[in-house]
């Protein structure tokens, strides 16, 4: 495919978000057509969002095999990843989570903006250099921020990250939405064939984690620029929402900051925590996922992330534990603590997630232990609820369970 590339924009454009382009192929820009492209779209952002570009952006696109053969994921811990998404039911012992996540990450990325390089790179699915509108915008609108705003978080659990992702994403999924709204009303606009990007087949927990931030995070923000205009928009930015529960329910935000759990090491035998930043916290959006995936209820709207089973949540920790014994294979378990804003709400998630037991052949051993006896989610699990309080343990046995959590 042909490539182009160039430093674009900056200070000094003079571009108005009314010029007219004229192109010879909408599906193969020159090098001179995207950077016209470019310099007019970023004229355009900066009309909607009323903030400046202050630096050069580079513009780049490339063909997808070229990204597939340059890219590599970031590093990540395998084995928090295989039992975080173990805990939620949604990639069993049988799959390596690392490359599940991988896979559908390469598949479904259409480009991206480098802050370190001040570049954008656009990933086009066509052998000529089709520029993906949306995706163009998307990607300038997180140049705009790391110049004007951040990208940085300090969030320190996954709930927490995701709520700020939210905000990024969401801003960026919104300004190409209202940009794209004045074309052929306001502007004119190039529309390259098949705009809209084909995307990747993915099973509905990982669609569910993966997009919220692209699905929800619109909406959130919208619901802050409706209640304060843009100025409300920058102040997400100092002062981040903190959960996805946040996100999902604007109204919460930024009154209600989730209930800090803190789960008391009462392990015995070989059982210890696993080393990392532990607690962490799944939130609200990671349980609708964990429900929806395993099909415990039926939704038209399953980008709302609202059910009566994940409704009511107010905080969560979740610690790993590993066995350091003589076997050859690692074992690993954990225990699950969710904070609920009232009994009936702990209630009904526990009564679903015994639900999800059951599908999964769990048979009873005594007390409140289950085991479920073979599948990739095969071991031992105890739910147990103590007022608003529900606490989960699993190990790969029975027997394991009053060892990671001793009283269990």
């Amino acid at each position: 495919m042909a490539d182009s590339t160039g430093a674009y924009g900056g200070p000094d454009n003079e571009t108005s978000p009314y010029e007219e382009l004229t192109v010879e192929d909408e599906n193969a820009l020159t090098e001179d057509e995207l950077g016209d492209l470019v310099n007019r779209s970023m004229a355009r952002i900066e009309t909607i969002r009323g903030l400046s570009f202050e630096e050069q952006i580079s513009v780049e696109v490339i063909s997808r095999e070229e990204f597939d053969a340059t890219t590599s994921s970031a590093a990540t811990d395998a084995d928090w990843e295989n039992l975080r998404w173990q805990a939620l039911f949604v990639i069993g012992h049988d799959r390596d989570a690392t490359e599940v996540l991988s896979d559908a990450l390469d598949e479904g990325v259409q480009g991206y903006y480098s802050p370190a390089n001040n570049e954008i790179v656009l990933v086009s699915d066509s052998e000529t250099a089709a520029v993906n509108k949306h995706t163009l915008v998307h990607e300038l609108v997180h140049a705009l921020q790391d110049q004007q705003l951040t990208l940085s978080s300090n969030a320190t659990t996954h709930d927490e990250g995701l709520a700020f992702e939210s905000v990024i994403e969401g801003e960026a999924e919104l300004l190409p939405e209202l940009y794209l709204n004045r074309c052929e009303i306001e502007w004119s606009c190039i529309q390259p064939d098949g705009d809209a990007g084909a995307g990747a087949e993915i099973e509905t927990g990982v669609q569910l984690m993966l997009l919220k931030p692209y699905e929800r995070g619109p909406a959130f923000v919208d619901e802050i620029r409706d209640q304060g205009g843009w100025d409300a928009v920058d102040d997400l930015y100092d002062q981040p929402p903190e959960s996805s529960t946040q996100i999902i329910h604007s109204d919460f935000y930024p009154e209600q900051s989730p209930t800090e759990l803190d789960i008391a090491d009462k392990s015995t035998g070989n059982w210890s925590p696993m080393d990392g930043p532990y607690p962490e916290t799944f939130g609200e959006a990671a349980i609708f996922s964990m429900f929806a995936h395993n099909e415990l209820f039926t939704t038209t709207d399953p980008f709302s992330y609202t059910h009566q089973y994940s409704d009511g949540w107010a905080g969560d920790a979740f610690v790993p534990y590993e066995y350091d014994g003589e076997s050859a294979n690692v074992e690993r378990g954990y225990i699950w603590e969710i904070e609920w804003q009232s009994e009936g709400d702990a209630t009904e998630f526990a009564s679903a997630y015994e639900r999800l037991l059951d599908d999964e052949g769990a048979l009873e051993r005594g007390g409140e232990a289950v085991r479920v006896p073979d599948g990739p989610f095969a071991g031992g699990y105890q739910v147990t609820q103590d007022g608003t309080t529900v606490t989960i343990v699993h190990g790969p046995s029975v027997s394991s369970l009053e060892e990671i959590h001793s009283g269990s």
